[in-house]
């Protein structure tokens, strides 16, 4: 699979592993001109020409799972944040259970810019989902931490933190995943310090 080529961060790090079985939205058959706009759209020079191009395979079809995939990651990489979760929970209904599109949701609500506690709550739903539903994936793991953090759990957050970094350990993703992680890590453990009532 090919990624857009200034993808950073998140839209670097979730998409979907290839040595991982095949999810549903990925091998649903779609018609060719959709076919050939999403393999444009993953090779396009910019997010917003990726953008226009899922937007013209969803058009050709609605149903089709790799271009939400895609515009859902352009939109969190853009900060649009509430428009991706709207993509995301699209996916979710169309495909229901899929670990990867429960992290996208757990993301998009860890990346809200002023949640609400409903939004945490609904993020923390859909992380757990994704971490119980693949235990080996950091990234659940780490949004996971992130959303515990927003909610005030930092005992919990520091430990889901841990979870990524050893799991990163055994496949990392590369550096600036592991130094997401290590942020993280850091991050609860100060909020720990400070936040923790004194013995």
């Amino acid at each position: 699979m090919r990624l857009l080529p200034l993808a950073i961060g998140v839209l670097g790090t979730l998409l979907w592993d290839a040595t991982a079985a095949e999810p549903a939205w990925r091998t649903a058959p779609l018609p060719p001109e959709a076919e050939r706009l999403n393999r444009t759209a993953d090779a396009a020079a910019s997010l917003d020409t990726a953008m226009r191009l899922y937007a013209r395979s969803l058009r050709v079809c609605p149903t089709n799972g790799p271009a939400l995939h895609g515009f859902g990651l352009a939109l969190l990489e853009q900060g649009r944040a509430a428009d991706a979760r709207n993509v995301f929970e699209r996916m979710e209904t169309l495909f229901p259970g899929d670990p990867t599109v429960h992290t996208l949701l757990a993301h998009a609500a860890a990346r809200l810019p002023d949640p609400r506690r409903a939004d945490i709550r609904r993020g923390l739903e859909s992380a757990r989902f994704a971490v119980e539903s693949d235990p080996a994936n950091a990234e659940a793991w780490h949004v996971l931490s992130l959303l515990q953090y927003l909610d005030g759990d930092y005992a919990a957050a520091l430990e889901a933190a841990r979870q990524s970094l050893v799991l990163d350990a055994r496949q990392p993703a590369g550096p600036e995943t592991t130094q997401r992680y290590q942020q993280q890590e850091t991050a609860c453990h100060d909020a720990l310090l400070v936040f923790s009532p004194l013995d």
